[in-house]
């Protein structure tokens, strides 16, 4: 198959991400050295943008980018700003900000909250926390925190396995042998990460793939069912994560050009490499796909190895015209 890029149109891609206040609070509470103020009356805000806004300009008016799910970032020059202002002129500030509805305010470097700020987030149950760290790093931690569990997601049928440090998801049509074959790549000392199904989310740049939380560690092989492969092979044999590089689409009965490229499909806006591989009895796919997922590693280090080979043949038929 010539070089192209194919959608990938099975896979479910998840509704928008979000996290609960409370939950947010007891997550990364610790990591971001917040102190709750104001808290809920019932668990009904939640957190999903991953980029927190300073308040500076919101207070100023310029409200377009702030709504619901949004963290607003309070530091000493919103404040002072605030402190500026006349009683009235700085609760009218107070209450246009919280018409939008904020997932949460955060005080940085330990400041203690205006009286006015106070008794406004109290009296419409904003989410109030004071944190210990500047203003500017905590807006980079809040979005390094954020980043997983409000990346992008979706599910995709198929198989991720670790191999020699690499992601590999096994995908093709139900049947095709996916499950024997991680089986037999964790009889090599590779590792499992799913099977049936797997959680995929783009945090950064990368794709990373997840253990369904309902099916962690199980292998289904058939006739067998379910196998806990923590339990049948040791800790190691697993792993909960592991970013994606390469798929290898497995066909029975469907013979690939020897010659052909690797193609691409999208999953999440990102464009993952993937290599057709024929399943026939009596091929050994545990080796030729560790084979192949090393010389993936040596063409993403630069080696061209069909390349090389084809430009030898053209300057061998060309020295034998001479």
């Amino acid at each position: 198959m010539a070089f192209g890029i194919l959608s990938e149109q099975n896979y479910r891609l998840r509704e928008k991400r979000f996290l609960r206040v409370k939950d947010f609070f007891a997550a990364y509470g610790g990591e971001l050295l917040l102190k709750r103020l104001v808290g809920e009356k019932k668990a009904i805000r939640a957190v999903s943008q991953r980029q927190a806004l300073m308040a500076g300009l919101v207070f100023l008016g310029f409200t377009k980018n702030v709504g619901a799910g949004q963290i607003l970032i309070i530091g000493p020059n919103e404040q002072d700003y605030l402190q500026s202002l006349s009683p009235e002129e700085k609760r009218k500030k107070i209450r246009a900000v919280l018409l939008h509805k904020p997932a949460a305010l955060i005080l940085a470097d330990g400041q203690k909250p205006l009286k006015e700020l106070f008794s406004a987030c109290l009296k419409q149950a904003a989410p109030l926390f004071v944190s210990a760290l500047g203003a500017l790093e905590l807006q980079e931690r809040l979005f390094l925190v954020l980043s997983e569990p409000l990346a992008p997601s979706a599910g995709l049928p198929g198989t991720l396995v670790e191999i020699f440090g690499l992601g590999v998801l096994l995908k093709g049509e139900s049947g095709v042998g996916k499950s024997e074959i991680a089986l037999g790549l964790l009889e090599r000392g590779h590792r499992l990460i799913a099977d049936d199904l797997v959680t995929v989310k783009r945090p950064f740049l990368a794709l990373k793939g997840y253990s369904h939380a309902f099916l962690p560690h199980l292998l289904w092989v058939r006739p067998l069912g379910p196998l806990n492969m923590a339990g049948l092979k040791g800790a190691a044999a697993v792993s909960p994560a592991v970013s994606i590089d390469l798929a290898i689409d497995l066909r029975n009965g469907k013979p690939a050009d020897f010659f052909s490229e690797e193609y691409f499909f999208e999953v999440l806006g990102f464009r993952l490499p993937c290599y057709p591989l024929e399943v026939k009895p009596g091929r050994e796919l545990v080796l030729v796909i560790e084979s192949l997922v090393l010389n993936h590693r040596l063409k993403q280090l630069g080696g061209k190895t069909r390349a090389a080979l084809k430009d030898q043949l053209h300057r061998a038929i060309e020295g034998g015209k001479a």
